[in-house]
């Protein structure tokens, strides 16, 4: 990756009209202790979505798989009232008007999705992604409009997301499936940063975009804003 305004002013002797943007570069950095750029996604972002990534796969696959072996349709109906019945082969419970198990699917992905989004509030190594949770109003009311939304989108919104009504149960079960993620959300602070993913998408631009010679990454910083230009 390379430092675009110390690229430019490497180059100000030669190209006069780029001292302007040198110089408002510098100004700007005055109020910097250090230039720390680094990719739009780092090595601890990519350590988060991998594990989360390797979590929410295995979920979806096991119950794509198995979940017609253990999930059982207890909604309550005019046939069989609260009688809990299993699915079928295909996926399907008491209602043939959508599918029981791609409904639970659904509703454990988005699940995770809601609870990830406690996690990605701290994506270094913060043990406590709750610290500061409810001082935060936006987020606060984001994550109770998401809740809502989804139970909404699962229980009537069969028309249009293809669902059908689930029991508590399941809604517990699915939950507790993206729950799970914040302890993964824990654990995985624990992990080293997955730099290696950063290196390589680094290696592959470097030789498209290094038409000076120049390699100026050093460890991750792109400069100081006290070097000379």
């Amino acid at each position: 990756m390379h430092s675009f305004p110390l690229f430019l002013c490497e180059r100000a002797s030669k190209k006069p009209h780029v001292t302007v943007t040198c110089t408002l570069a510098k100004v700007l950095c005055l109020t910097c202790a250090h230039w720390d750029v680094q990719a739009l996604v780092n090595g601890y972002m990519w350590r988060n979505i991998l594990v989360q990534s390797i979590y929410q796969l295995a979920v979806q696959i096991f119950l794509l798989v198995q979940g017609t072996t253990f999930l059982t349709d207890c909604t309550w109906n005019k046939k069989t009232g609260n009688q809990c019945v299993p699915l079928h082969p295909n996926g399907q419970g008491k209602n043939h008007a959508g599918n029981y198990r791609d409904t639970v699917i659904y509703n454990a992905f988005v699940w995770c999705q809601i609870f990830n989004e406690i996690n990605a509030r701290r994506i270094y190594n913060e043990k406590n992604q709750f610290e500061g949770i409810l001082s935060n109003s936006i987020f606060m009311g984001i994550i109770v409009i998401s809740c809502f939304v989804q139970f909404c989108s699962v229980e009537y919104g069969g028309e249009v997301f293809k669902t059908v009504p689930i029991d508590f149960i399941d809604w517990a079960f699915c939950i507790g499936v993206g729950a799970f993620s914040l302890v993964l959300g824990w654990v995985q602070r624990f992990l080293p940063p997955a730099d290696w993913i950063v290196d390589m998408f680094s290696a592959a631009g470097s030789g498209e975009d290094d038409d000076s010679g120049h390699d100026m990454k050093v460890n991750g910083r792109i400069g100081d804003p006290n070097d000379e230009l």
